[in-house]
């Protein structure tokens, strides 16, 4: 058969050029489909026989057989699958489920005389025919095209690729009209023996340069990661071109990152394309997907077109950037805990330092504005003098309420906490406005609540709350408007609203309302300590303050503070219900 008919000299020079051959066609690494094609042809053209790879392994997606043309050519094809399934083709194919069961009845074959098994495990029969005549009966009639491609063949072998492995392949060699002999099947074995090595050889190169590809894609992918410089989007608009280059198919590969509502996609990534998809998960919350697909249609493999290591390799990749995300998220974080601390030491320090002044500033202050009370009333005095002792007085009644302030935001003010009436408080306070709301063409709104609404606290704090929160909704209505101010008792909670129909707040101020100082009336009008000193005092009565507010649609403030319990002593004690 074929170029073994030679002589021996000259067989042995063609065997070594087919190994030599076969090996170089496995170390260019090419597909698994383009390596067989290749491969297979090149047994059929030495051989003279049609020949074809049986993989009996379940994980093989799919048998090729190779057909000697009547014109000299070869062609190979895919001629079934595992599992009995028939796609057609030539009359040499076999598939692994009949070939199974050929070695599950080794004894009867060789009892009937049907086939033989070598030493090396090759079984062959000259004989095909009688094969369905010994073996076909119900559970295997669904085989009829199978049988039919065996009775089309005279001889069939079927050579074990690896000896040690009988799961692990067969090379099927089968002749229409020849009759095989035992010096043939030595032969098939030899051959079995050398595209045996090509095969290992091509797995072993081909897994190394995918290995290769993957680890100097996670290279490359842990390099852009070290890069605390850059921002996340930049980093993932990095990685998804780099992801691409690790893939079987990275000529027509693409990848895309999605992160909460940021994407970043290669070019030309569409939808429904052949994908493969790993999440990207902090925190234990799914927060996106790392997707690999194909622009074109690729042969299935054993995740659809892609292999179960480029599976591992997406999983890390998603696992890895997780990781390096939640981390990035975590150190922002943490930068921006440690540089409130930093905002917070200062204000400190600016709090102990301003209260200390305001102190000394109390007493001269006090005597300032006695004077000037005292002078203003003398009746001879000149009308110019009497405006000017005026302004010394306004003048220093502001000094003072800033001093007042920054005694309070400095905490040195004592702390006289009783249950006190929240609506009561809310009256007083609203009193002392009471002509510059007429002046202003303001129209005030009372909905104070029915129920008693008392909180544990020091009256004048709380008076001040109200006060500090009418006052700037007052400066909010230049040009008049509506004030409400209500109160209600929800569950244990007392809540104070104070709402204004001014401008509003603009989105660029609101995140500083509660900072130190800071304000945007002018020196004569503000001192930025009035919500500051509100939050302080409604902070330490274990309540909360929210503003609602846009621009343009006036503002709202709730205070939320904990209710009184009916007879608690100051001390925290209960009283005798006198």
């Amino acid at each position: 058969m074929g170029s073994r008919r030679s002589g021996r000299r000259g067989a042995d020079e063609e065997l070594v050029g087919l190994t030599t051959r076969l090996l170089e066609t496995a170390g260019e690494t090419p597909a698994r489909s383009v390596f067989l094609k290749k491969t297979l042809g090149m047994l059929v053209e030495y051989s003279g026989c049609n020949v074809a790879m049986v993989c009996l392994d379940e994980d093989e997606p799919c048998l090729r057989e190779a057909e000697h043309q009547g014109d000299g050519l070869v062609r190979v094809r895919r001629s079934g699958i595992p599992g009995g399934k028939s796609t057609g083709g030539g009359a040499s194919g076999c598939t692994a489920g009949l070939l199974k069961l050929f070695l599950e009845r080794k004894s009867r074959i060789e009892s009937s005389a049907i086939g033989r098994f070598s030493e090396r495990g090759t079984f062959w029969t000259a004989d095909a025919r009688r094969l369905r005549a010994e073996f076909e009966d119900p559970a295997v009639s669904a085989r009829s095209d199978d049988w039919k491609r065996i009775e089309a063949v005279r001889s069939i072998a079927w050579v074990r690729l690896n000896e040690d492995d009988p799961s692990g392949g067969y090379l099927q060699f089968s002749r229409s009209r020849v009759r095989f002999s035992a010096r043939d099947v030595g032969f098939f074995e030899s051959l079995s023996r050398v595209f045996s090595i090509a095969l290992r050889h091509w797995r072993v190169t081909w897994s190394l340069r995918e290995r290769v590809k993957e680890l100097s894609c996670l290279y490359r992918i842990a390099g852009v990661l070290d890069t605390p410089e850059k921002s996340i989007g930049d980093i993932l608009h990095e990685i998804v071109d780099i992801i691409p280059s690790a893939w079987l198919h990275d000529e027509d590969a693409v990848s895309r990152i999605t992160l909460d509502e940021l994407t970043c996609a290669s070019s030309g990534y569409l939808e429904g394309l052949q994908e493969q998809m790993a999440d990207i998960v902090i925190e234990g919350q799914r927060r996106g997907c790392v997707c690999v697909a194909y622009l074109k249609a690729k042969p299935e493999s054993d995740e659809g077109p892609f292999l179960a290591e480029e599976r591992k390799l997406l999983d890390t990749i998603a696992r890895e950037l997780s990781l390096r995300i939640e981390r990035r998220l975590y150190e922002d974080e943490k930068a921006r805990v440690k540089e409130q601390l930093k905002h917070s030491n200062r204000l400190a320090v600016i709090g102990q330092l301003a209260a200390a002044v305001a102190h000394e500033l109390n007493e001269p202050l006090t005597n300032i504005l006695g004077f000037a009370q005292l002078a203003v009333k003398e009746p001879a005095l000149p009308e110019q003098v009497g405006g000017d002792l005026e302004r010394i007085i306004a003048n220093s009644l502001h000094a003072r309420e800033i001093v007042r302030k920054l005694l309070m935001y400095g905490r040195k003010m004592p702390e006289r906490k009783s249950p006190i009436d929240v609506n009561k408080v809310a009256r007083e306070a609203l009193g002392l406005f009471e002509h510059r709301l007429d002046k202003e063409n303001i129209e005030l709104e009372f909905a104070l609540s029915g129920d008693e609404v008392r909180v544990l606290a020091d009256p004048a704090h709380l008076r001040q709350v109200v006060a500090n929160l009418v006052l700037n909704a007052i400066h909010a209505m230049p040009q008049g408007g509506t004030l409400r101010v209500g109160t209600l008792l929800k569950g244990a909670q007392v809540e104070i609203v104070v709402q204004d129909t001014g401008g509003g707040i603009s989105e660029t101020i609101r995140d500083k309302i509660f900072i130190p100082f800071f304000t945007t009336k002018d020196s004569h009008h503000g001192t930025g300590l009035g919500l500051p000193v509100v939050q302080e005092i409604v902070t330490g009565l274990g309540g909360t303050i929210t503003i609602d507010s846009a621009p343009g649609s006036g503002t709202a403030v709730l205070v939320s503070l904990p209710g009184a319990v009916p007879g608690l002593r100051a001390d925290g004690g209960k009283g005798n219900g006198r």
